[in-house]
């Protein structure tokens, strides 16, 4: 169903998405964000947390989108679910019984995997607020069916960097971050391979697997 300009559309994406999230960083800027200068993204110390909302992100230029919606102003309790775009109306796809809160990470991407012929999901969770080992950071789903999730300590343990961790500075609301980017979707060496990349702390960028959630290795690897 997806063509060999799989390539091509992913990048306008992802520079669709890098414009979109340099514009709402500079915003959050110019209004003083209490995490600080150059703190955007997953990097930084803390952020001061406001309410939830509702939101869509889109994916495969625009042929599929998710919709997240949240049950309360605060935590995780909600729906999110993927829709195929059609002339005659939007198709649900699959659906999810969480929220991903959007206060300080993009809250989840979009991939598709022509060997599955389904979606892929990766969430970006935002709370709790505390950093501990045990903290979930990272969750990977597809079709409609969770896969795996990672904690601070799994992350780390790939070169993910911790930061904030003095809690004595963190305010009520407030969220200690830790140092990764999520790059995107990534061609792998075999036909309609494509993996989740994640860029570490340290630089090294660590591939996931979308049918598993699995590490399936270093970037250099494949």
């Amino acid at each position: 169903m997806i063509g060999d300009g799989w390539r091509l559309m992913m990048k306008r994406g992802a520079m669709v998405l890098g414009v979109v999230m340099l514009a709402l960083l500079a915003g959050r800027g110019a209004g003083g964000d209490p995490a600080g200068e150059g703190s955007g993204g997953t990097r930084g110390t803390a952020a001061k947390r406001d309410g939830n909302f509702a939101y869509v992100v889109p994916g495969l230029d625009g042929r599929f989108y998710a919709k997240s919606v949240p049950e309360k102003n605060m935590g995780t309790k909600g729906t999110t679910k993927v829709y195929r775009v059609g002339m005659d109306g939007d198709e649900l796809l699959d659906s999810y019984d969480w929220y991903a809160p959007k206060q300080f990470q993009i809250g989840m991407e979009l991939g598709w995997s022509p060997i599955a012929g389904k979606i892929a999901v990766i969430r970006m969770h935002d709370e709790p607020e505390a950093l501990a080992d045990d903290r979930v950071e990272l969750s990977f789903y597809i079709g409609g069916k969770f896969l795996k999730s990672y904690t601070v300590k799994e992350l780390v343990a790939l070169g993910m960097s911790p930061l904030g961790h003095d809690a004595g500075k963190k305010g009520e609301g407030m969220r200690e971050w830790v140092d990764y980017r999520v790059a995107g979707w990534e061609l792998g060496r075999k036909p309609n391979e494509y993996f989740w990349s994640i860029v570490m702390g340290d630089g090294k960028k660590v591939l996931f697997d979308p049918l598993t959630g699995e590490v399936a290795g270093d970037a250099k690897d494949k």
